[in-house]
C-alpha cells in the first residue's frame, strides 16, 4: 500500500511519510496511516497559545503545514489490506509535474544499487562519475531513483563504516 500511495503522489504533486501503526502481539502490522510529508507542526505550542522559543531556531524553510491528507489501512481477517478512510484534499501548493522524483518517499537506494555504487568506488571511479554512469544507464536522473546528494551520503557512510 505504501508503495501504491507513494506513487499516487508522485503524480499528484506531495510526498508521503508513513505516521501511526498498530502491531499485533506477533508483530503483524494490522493497521497504518500514511500522511502527507507537509502533516503537523514543527513549533511546539505552549499551553497560553505562544510558540515555544526557549531553543535557538535554525533559519529553515516551513516544511510543515498541519496538512490534514491521508490514508489510513487495515489488514482484514483474510491477510488483504483495505483502504478504510482516505482525505484527498491539501493545504499547501503540490510540486510540479516533473520533479516528482525529487520527493523523499521517492528517493532511496536500493541494495542492488548499493552494490553497483561499492563495485564502482572500489574500482576507481569518482562519486560524481558513478552517479553519472548509473544516471545514464537508468535513462536520466529523473528516473534513477535517487539524488547526487543521496549518491554522496552512501558514499561517505560506506567510508565511515571502514574505518
Amino acid at each position: 500500500m505504501y508503495r501504491l500511495y507513494c506513487r499516487h503522489s508522485r503524480i499528484t504533486g506531495f510526498s508521503v511519510r508513513k505516521g501511526t501503526s498498530r502491531k499485533s502481539t506477533t508483530g503483524i502490522e494490522l493497521a497504518r496511516i500514511f500522511r502527507c510529508s507537509c502533516a503537523g507542526v514543527k513549533e511546539k505550542i505552549l499551553e497560553d497559545g505562544k510558540i515555544d522559543k526557549s531553543r535557538k531556531q535554525r533559519q529553515v524553510g516551513i516544511t510543515r503545514t498541519d496538512c490534514k491528507a491521508f490514508l489510513n489501512v487495515k489488514r482484514t481477517k483474510e491477510g488483504i489490506y483495505e483502504v478504510v478512510k482516505h482525505e484527498m484534499n491539501h493545504n499547501h501548493v503540490m510540486t510540479r509535474p516533473g520533479w516528482g522524483h525529487y520527493h523523499r518517499s521517492e528517493r532511496n537506494i536500493t541494495e542492488e544499487k548499493g552494490k553497483a555504487i561499492e563495485q564502482m568506488i572500489s574500482s576507481g571511479m569518482r562519486v560524481t562519475e558513478s552517479y553519472h554512469y548509473m544516471a545514464f544507464e537508468a535513462g536520466g536522473e529523473e528516473v534513477l531513483g535517487h539524488t547526487k546528494r543521496d549518491h554522496y551520503n552512501y558514499v561517505s557512510r560506506l567510508k565511515m563504516e571502514k574505518i
